[in-house]
């Protein structure tokens, strides 16, 4: 019996809960983690991107899965159209016959057939995804502090679904490159945090705002951007609220350099990002290129 190669929408959504429950094994169950991806990503498993959801098959059996996620990508004045993979699971069942391999093989021929700028992934695994085409370059870093103050239960963060359309204002604003959203994109719940916060100073060109996860004590802060001069604010309210903070950031940002300057905060390099550039990258250098930790899947 052979493996074959479909997208949801080739295959049929009936196919939906069991590509979910594969990923929920893997990412969530497997490691403690509570909720489903299909609660956590809605916009990823949305019936408008089944041909973005990729299966292998065993006869009738489930052997993988890769998810695939479009987006656009503001550096400057230019737009730039990306892919980014996530979700790569193999049914434990029907390992080593090479699933994985023929996933990642078909999905990179796939995006490279529809000419993007560039295709980008997450991984602790380079040497597998290197054999197709993929490159290391990662300009993201992950930094971790203890917060000093005492924690005031005051502290009332906003419900990030009812105040996307200030950080969108703010982000208007922002030079720094960044990934286009929508509304739905401010309902995801990224894995490991139970629900996600934002501490905001209102101001659509002096505002500033951070957009935390929180598990627990510990806040983990997906960016903090703005107008650096209330930084200072918004950082009050974050360590107000959370005794250990995880920050995702990129080198040469506002955040990152005034973090630097301000706080105690650790960096370390997260060296996960691979990508491949396509035929529309034009001028753009790897170099440039981050994704923010909210916008991965």
């Amino acid at each position: 019996m052979t493996i074959e190669l479909k997208s949801l929408q080739e295959c049929a959504t009936e196919a939906l809960p069991a590509f979910v429950d594969l990923v929920d094994a893997e990412f969530l169950r497997a490691r403690g983690r509570s909720g489903s991806a299909l609660e956590r990503y809605p916009s990823l498993f949305d019936a408008h991107n089944l041909n973005n959801l990729h299966t292998a098959w065993f006869g009738e059996q489930l052997a993988g899965t890769v998810a695939v996620k479009e987006f656009k990508l503001e550096i400057g004045p230019k737009n730039f159209d990306g892919a980014m993979l996530g979700f790569v699971c193999v049914n434990p069942e029907i390992r080593g016959q090479g699933v994985g391999s023929k996933l990642i093989a078909h999905v990179t021929q796939l995006l490279a057939a529809k000419e993007l700028s560039f295709s980008v992934l997450w991984t602790t695994r380079p040497d597998f995804y290197q054999r197709f085409g993929w490159k290391t370059n990662d300009q993201g870093v992950i930094g971790e502090l203890t917060s000093p103050k005492k924690l005031d239960e005051s502290i009332s963060p906003k419900c990030l679904r009812e105040s996307w359309q200030l950080i969108e204002e703010i982000r208007l604003n922002s030079r720094e490159a960044k990934v286009q959203r929508v509304r739905t994109d401010y309902r995801v719940v990224p894995c490991p945090v139970k629900e996600v916060f934002c501490f905001l100073k209102s101001g659509k060109t002096e505002g500033a705002y951070a957009i935390v996860g929180s598990n627990g004590s510990t806040g983990i802060v997906y960016e903090l951007v703005g107008y650096p001069a209330q930084f200072p604010v918004v950082w009050s309210d974050v360590c107000g609220r959370f005794n250990r903070i995880l920050i995702n950031d990129c080198v040469g940002t506002p955040s990152y350099q005034w973090l630097s300057q301000n706080t105690d905060v650790n960096w370390k390099l997260q060296n996960q990002a691979m990508w491949i550039l396509g035929p529309n990258s034009g001028s753009v250098s790897i170099e440039q290129l981050y994704v923010p930790y909210f916008d991965r899947i």
